[in-house]
């Protein structure tokens, strides 16, 4: 543990003595303050959550009827790992040559990987329910039982999502049988050709009579920190990370752009980087599963009664949510030339038109494809011409000005399973504002006109926008001439 602490020290020196040490700061002062909200919440549902049950069912079992729900967070805190927990990472380089024993760095990235919000929740959330119910109804043993499996099927998921993320990287079939498995149970569940919340009702209840069982758990955990260990251990080489790619020459060339000019150039130039390197073509993958999310959110009976906030949500991600990961990184993608870029003849207002032109690109292919969702009903058209409209009117350009803020590198020619460079928390809170925005708009039209004028609403600002074209062209070529040096600094950082 010793080389542990001395590794964090390290790790908390680096913070402090990067560039953007200031603004990170603040964004994690902001994080906190969301978290300690999310926890609070967590606390008081937790308190109230017995009363609530007896108050709905008052001759049922409080115990038996909360035990039906246990698996349900549990499948949620999966997907949500998947989404938002992030794989630690250090700078192999300079520790593997140093006598430090490579055991020793394994523990450290299981250890800093255990501080996520995300295990901490349950504690939350089902402590003060089993203090106030099962000790009163079943006793300390019982309670304690309860807890302690709840504690390391948390630990378990946290070191599953942890392999299956960075065994991903290496092999994509692991995320495809991931999500296939994950939406396999979901859809069983929700054709009640299976039922989670009876097994979760009777697994939970064994646990509570036998705390005994808590020993699965227990085991569950260690097995999934061990595969994640052997993993990190196995991989944990310089000759891989510090090994480039083969360039594979591609004499690919997009003739249908020749007449954009130089703008057409850059373009062709953003569709080989999509499809000549691991980590953008990854998006591509996903950008597959991305076009499946209608069939878990369009839902005929809810449009066909109005109930449209479901099924807008999904529109949303199938047809904008490839643009939304992409531009995250919009300028970070060529971070390993872009010196070049600067020092080149490329007009700065060209080369944000063609990064604006390509995001259109990145938009228009996924809506072409997904109207075939129409066969369900022409009403989804409706909801994806609305999504695909503030898409490419609204976000794209916000997008694109958030992305002049992103100083961090990616490098892309990386093979090692460990290739997260460039990805933190201020990613994910600028893909949120953007999934967060229509839905405010949505929401606050459709209360008060209805669902269709919330939809229509979100038609004319997508449309409106983009007849500004051109002063958002200005202004984000404005904030990138005056932060490109800040940029090209950040993107030397390694």
């Amino acid at each position: 543990m010793k080389m542990v602490s001395t590794l964090l020290h390290h790790q908390w020196l680096s913070f402090w003595r990067t560039r953007s040490a200031g603004k990170n700061f603040a964004v994690q002062i902001l994080i906190g303050i969301f978290l300690f909200y999310l926890v609070s919440m967590a606390a008081f549902l937790g308190i109230a959550l017995p009363s609530m049950v007896k108050h709905q069912y008052p001759d049922g079992n409080v115990t038996a009827i909360i035990c039906r729900f246990v698996l349900y967070y549990f499948l949620i805190d999966l997907f949500s790992r998947f989404v938002f927990q992030e794989l630690p990472t250090i700078n192999l380089e300079e520790y593997l040559t140093k006598n430090i024993r490579k055991k020793d760095i394994v523990r450290f990235l299981n250890f800093r990987s255990m501080f996520h919000f995300l295990n901490f929740i349950p504690l939350f959330l089902f402590l003060p329910f089993s203090f106030i119910t099962i000790w009163k109804d079943y006793g300390l043993i019982s309670m304690i039982g309860f807890d302690l499996s709840i504690m390391f099927l948390t630990i378990s998921n946290h070191f599953f999502i942890s392999y299956i993320k960075r065994k991903s990287i290496i092999k994509t079939s692991y995320f495809f049988t991931f999500l296939i498995l994950f939406s396999a149970i979901v859809l069983l569940d929700y054709k009640n050709i299976l039922s989670v919340n009876k097994f979760s009702e009777w697994l939970f209840m064994k646990i509570i009579t036998m705390p005994w069982l808590f020993v699965f758990a227990f085991a569950l955990s260690i097995i999934t920190y061990w595969l994640n260990s052997k993993f990190l251990f196995n991989n944990l080489y310089i000759d891989e990370l510090a090994k480039k790619q083969k360039r594979v020459q591609n004499n690919t060339e997009y003739a249908w752009l020749n007449k954009y000019g130089a703008m057409g150039d850059l373009i062709g130039n953003e569709l080989k980087l999509l499809t000549r390197n691991k980590r953008p073509k990854g998006l591509l993958t996903m950008s597959v599963i991305f076009l499946c999310y209608g069939f878990l959110f369009y839902k005929p009976d809810m449009i066909a009664k109005g109930e449209l906030g479901y099924s807008l949500f999904g529109a949303f991600i199938v047809v904008g949510m490839f643009t939304v990961a992409y531009s995250n990184f919009l300028f970070s993608w060529q971070s390993a030339y872009f010196d070049g870029i600067l020092t080149s003849k490329i007009r700065i207002r060209e080369y944000i038109k063609s990064k604006i032109f390509f995001l259109f690109i990145t938009a228009t292919i996924p809506f072409i494809i997904s109207t075939l969702y129409g066969l369900m009903s022409w009403k989804v058209i409706l909801l994806q011409i609305a999504a695909y409209l503030f898409s490419i009117g609204v976000n794209n350009f916000i997008m694109a000005y958030l992305a002049t803020y992103n100083y961090k590198f990616v490098d892309m020619s990386q093979k090692a399973a460990l290739n997260y460079s460039g990805t933190g928390v201020v990613q994910w809170l600028y893909a949120l504002i953007i999934m967060i925005l229509p839905a405010i708009i949505y929401a606050s039209v459709a209360y008060t006109l209805g669902s269709w004028a919330g939809i229509i609403t979100l038609s004319i600002i997508g449309i409106v926008s983009t007849l500004f074209y051109n002063v958002w062209i200005d202004m984000i070529t404005k904030a990138f001439i005056k932060r490109k040096y800040k940029i090209a600094e950040g993107f030397r950082e390694k």
